[in-house]
Parts: structure tokens; C-alpha cells; sequence
């Protein structure tokens, strides 16, 4: 099983694995800042069919949803604070490989990997940040880490890693800087398909308590189902060997005309213990709802911040509580799944 750290070749192999083919540079952070907020923050450069891409959001308030589209409001609205899409034709942005670190620009977009050390920048018109993140553990490799690309469905082979860590820096909102510090997820992944859309329903779901973090990815579709716990005392990584994912909850969201679950818990079997985590949707980037420039990934699709509580049985009965829990689930192509 792949459990080393990715480096500077695997970056530019997966860079040139397909020509027309997708592959992202994908961060998302769960925040605290100085000023007492909390903030959700998606950034990433991704190239896609004959598209060169660059996406970031930041919500610091909680979503707008409902029951039902007639019942009343039961919590607040996803429209990040933030939300710029910056465009291009394939080829655009500027990669840059040297003995130590992988580069890649678009559009005031700045990405340097470095590992185990990631720097994000940006600056724009309403907005900009300067984030590191920093890695801690050993990775997650998509398949459970065999060489070969994991088939998600039946057409559809992807290649790569994620990677998680403490993410800190500060961001520019309306001429105001803030220093903020939280935890937060880097993925890379490249694929034969065309754009994001063709993935299907899915949930990838990640966590990050101080005791372990991991991910649950269940490709619904495709019947493709992975993940993986780091345990950080023992700093032992687990594969898991099956899952359930829940939706208890679920509201209505006017801008999409979807519902989408505000409750998420989920059940994982690995051969060291059971992990049990449930936790509420706290904001919500929704990708159709956002700005006219947004065609490009005008389908139902959501990246949430979700705050996790939970524990960890080992085979032996010790039962730990996990403290802290932060993280996320991106869910695409909820359509007529809830009633």
C-alpha cells in the first residue's frame, strides 16, 4: 500500500497524464479568525475539457434552507461573501517544476507546493489572502493506495492523493485584514473525464478532530466507495473497509430548487476499531446559485462545512470521545434523491 508523502514528479505526472482530461489543485479550510469569525474557504485551480479554471469562496454566515419551498426558514444563505471564477482556455494557466517545489498560476491565483508546506495566494479587486498549509500525517491515495487508477465508474479511472493539515494566514476582506487559523484539506486528482459534472452523485466527506482526521469518499453512482483514519497518537493510517453514510436531515434550498441534507453522520469499519461522526451543515457554497460567469459548473453541487463530533471504538472496547471536530462534504448531483 502507497503511504509516502507526494512529491515534486508526482505533481507533474499527474499534470500531464491526460491531455483534455480534468485535474485539480483543490484546498478547502475551516477557519477562526482574530476578529472572533468563523470562515469556510474553497480555493483551487482546475483545468477541465478545453477550460483553465480558478475558483475561490469564503462564507462566514450560515446557509438559507428549508423544509419544504412554502414552509418557512430554518436556517440562513449559502451565497458566499466571497466569490470570484476566473475563466481561461486550456493552457493558460503557467505550471512551473523545479528540484523543490510545483508551481501553478491563473488569474491572480498562486499556487506553490512545496510538500509538506503549501502556499495559497491570491489577490484581487474585493479581496485576497496569503494561507499555508501545512501537512500532518500521511496522505490518503485514491484507491486505497494501489498504483493503478481507482475506477469510480464504469468509464471513469482517476489517479492521486489528499492531503490534510493546519492551515494559517490571513485573509483580505473590504481593505480589512485578518489573521486566521484552522484546519484544512488539499486535493489532487486527475481523470479521463471531461468536467466535474460527469462524477455523479457523491459524497467526500473529510474530518479533523485532535485525535485523528480522514476522508469517506462514496461514489453513489459508480458503487465505488473509499477512505482512510490517521490515527495521531499512534500515528497509525487506516484503511476503510466499508461504511454508511446518512442524511438525517434535509432542507430545501430556493436558489438551487434541490434539497440538500443539513445533517450528515456517518458509520466506518476499519480493522483497528469502528469510527462514528455525525455533525450540522454550517455553510454552504452552493456552485449554481453563484455569479452569471458560473456555466461552467452550472449544476446542483454543494461544498459545506460541516462541525463533527464523534468517537472511535477500538476492537478491544476502549471508547475515545473526539474533540474539535472540523471539516467538510462536498455532495454533487442531489437530484429527486430526497423527498
Amino acid at each position: 500500500m502507497k503511504l509516502e508523502d507526494p512529491s515534486i514528479e508526482t505533481y507533474r505526472d499527474l499534470n500531464s497524464r491526460f491531455e483534455k482530461g480534468f485535474i485539480d489543485y483543490w484546498f478547502n479550510g475551516s477557519l477562526t479568525g482574530d476578529d472572533g469569525k468563523e470562515y469556510f474557504l474553497t480555493y483551487a485551480i482546475f483545468c477541465e475539457g478545453d477550460r483553465d479554471v480558478a475558483r475561490l469562496d469564503i462564507s462566514m454566515e450560515p446557509i438559507w434552507c428549508f423544509t419544504r419551498p412554502s414552509s418557512k426558514v430554518i436556517q440562513k444563505n449559502e451565497i458566499p461573501e466571497v466569490d470570484t471564477l476566473f475563466i481561461k482556455p486550456r493552457g493558460t494557466a503557467e505550471t512551473e517544476v523545479s528540484s523543490t517545489a510545483f508551481s501553478i498560476k491563473l488569474g491572480g491565483f498562486d499556487i506553490r507546493c512545496s510538500p509538506p508546506v503549501y502556499k495559497l495566494k491570491y489577490s484581487g479587486k474585493e479581496c485576497g489572502l496569503d494561507l499555508t498549509l501545512k501537512i500532518k500525517g500521511s496522505p490518503f491515495w485514491f484507491n486505497r493506495g494501489k498504483e493503478e487508477g481507482a475506477r469510480i465508474t464504469p468509464s471513469t479511472l482517476i489517479w492521486g492523493f489528499e492531503l490534510f493539515g493546519d492551515m494559517e494566514g490571513t485573509l483580505t476582506i473590504g481593505g480589512k485584514e485578518t489573521h486566521v487559523i484552522g484546519v484544512g484539506i488539499h486535493e489532487c486528482v486527475t481523470s479521463s473525464i471531461q468536467a466535474w459534472f460527469e462524477y455523479g452523485w457523491m459524497d467526500w466527506i473529510w474530518f479533523h478532530f485532535d485525535e485523528l482526521y480522514g476522508l469517506i469518499f462514496d461514489m453513489h453512482g459508480g458503487k465505488y466507495k473509499d477512505g482512510c483514519i490517521y490515527l495521531m497518537k499512534e500515528k497509525e493510517y487506516l484503511v476503510i473497509n466499508d461504511f454508511d453514510i446518512d442524511h438525517p436531515q434535509w432542507a430545501y434550498s430556493p436558489v438551487l430548487q434541490h434539497h440538500w441534507p443539513i445533517r450528515i453522520s456517518a458509520k466506518a469499519k476499519t480493522d483497528r476499531g469502528i469510527l462514528f461522526i455525525e455533525g450540522d451543515v454550517l455553510r454552504s457554497q452552493t456552485w449554481r446559485q453563484q455569479n452569471k460567469h458560473r456555466h461552467a459548473m452550472n449544476l446542483p453541487a454543494s461544498d459545506m462545512e460541516v462541525r463533527w463530533t464523534g468517537n472511535f471504538v477500538y476492537n478491544n472496547g476502549k471508547k475515545i470521545s473526539l474533540t474539535n471536530g472540523r471539516g467538510g462534504d462536498e455532495i454533487i448531483e442531489v437530484t429527486n434523491f430526497a423527498q
